[in-house]
């Protein structure tokens, strides 16, 4: 019927315009992330779980939502219209901005207004001696034994006593001696946090295509779309306080978990703030009644749908009856339903 077939595309362009935002944002992240010399800010194994929010989840959540009547008042999009229309492009493209911009700020200076050690350092928690018969050179001929490390820092900080001690100054002493146990992933746990649920956020956002300024309107009428976010967030806490090497996170303290949650929660705002960004569809997207459309009958797809029944020419060539058999009926009921 024609309200599902609109359904469908919209829902495809919901998910299309979600899928660009989180794909522009974590590769530019990586990208600059490693040019800057911070190393990876996303690991592998959370891109995988970024990737299963981007597709799997998204699609079921953006991917079940029901027509609606307002579907029924929009003209149909054209065969040849673009499958970012100019309002997504905004979207994708204000958002983007946005998310990596407030992910470059944590990355840069996130270390020091969390008041955690910077990533760039590599930051180590605990180390362990690679082989204790070894021994460094340094300072004209003395030399300094890999076993010294645990008389010096056992029990400490690595990354502290590893400064505090002066075997940074050392040239090859951590590259001989030692060898990281456990590093300190808080700051990366931030960045990482954040991220996941700015995309949380912005899949509400990513409900509307167009202009549509309230991004919970309909919400009640798909409860897939909860479900996905309900299972998303018990996902990313379990990941975040329980898998600790597996995922290079680390369980961080209440204060620093609400504030990365709010500042996802940002994306909302911004969702709702760049709608009021002018931004029009580009009319020749769409079927118009206009008598020499090229793409259709001297009357419109749009009308015949309305009308219940259109039969025209083509008007070049072997002339060709087009019919259109929608009961607006039959759209109006499937919508109730």
């Amino acid at each position: 019927m024609p309200s599902s077939g609109l359904s469908v595309f919209d829902n495809i362009l919901k998910f299309l315009q979600f899928q660009l935002t989180v794909n522009v944002v974590a590769l530019w992240l990586v990208f600059i992330g490693a040019a800057a010399g911070f190393g990876q800010p996303l690991t592998a194994v959370q891109m995988l779980w970024v990737n299963l929010v981007m597709d799997t989840l998204g699609a079921l959540a953006l991917g079940t939502e029901a027509p609606t009547r307002e579907l029924l008042d929009r003209k149909p999009y054209k065969r040849n219209a673009s499958l970012i229309s100019r309002p997504m492009a905004r979207n994708i493209l204000v958002q983007s901005a946005w998310q990596l911009t407030l992910l470059l700020v944590l990355l840069f200076h996130g270390a020091e207004w969390f008041g955690v050690r910077n990533m760039n350092e590599f930051p180590c928690i605990e180390y362990s001696v690679k082989d204790a018969t070894k021994s460094v050179d340094y300072n004209n001929g003395l030399s300094i034994a890999c076993s010294q490390w645990d008389a010096l820092c056992a029990g400490q900080d690595g990354s502290e006593c590893y400064k505090k001690n002066g075997l940074s100054e050392i040239e090859g002493f951590l590259e001989t001696c030692l060898t990281c146990d456990r590093k300190d992933y808080v700051h990366g746990t931030i960045i990482f946090n954040s991220f996941i649920w700015g995309q949380i956020f912005n899949e509400y956002n990513a409900r509307s295509i167009g202009s549509q300024v309230n991004p919970f309107k309909g919400l009640l009428s798909n409860y897939m779309f909860f479900y996905v976010s309900v299972i998303t967030i018990i996902l990313q806490e379990i990941i975040v306080i329980f898998c600790g090497r597996f995922t290079s996170t680390v369980n961080l303290t209440w204060q620093q978990h609400l504030i990365t949650v709010g500042l996802g929660m940002l994306t909302l705002v911004f969702g709702v703030l760049m709608r009021f960004i002018p931004v029009e569809e580009d009319p020749r997207s769409f079927f118009s009644n206009n008598s020499d459309e090229e793409e259709v009958s001297p009357r419109s797809t749009w009308d015949c749908i309305k009308n219940a029944f259109c039969s025209s020419s083509t008007g070049a060539g072997d002339k060709k009856e087009v019919e259109f058999t929608a009961l607006s009926t039959n759209a109006d009921s499937e919508v109730k339903a």
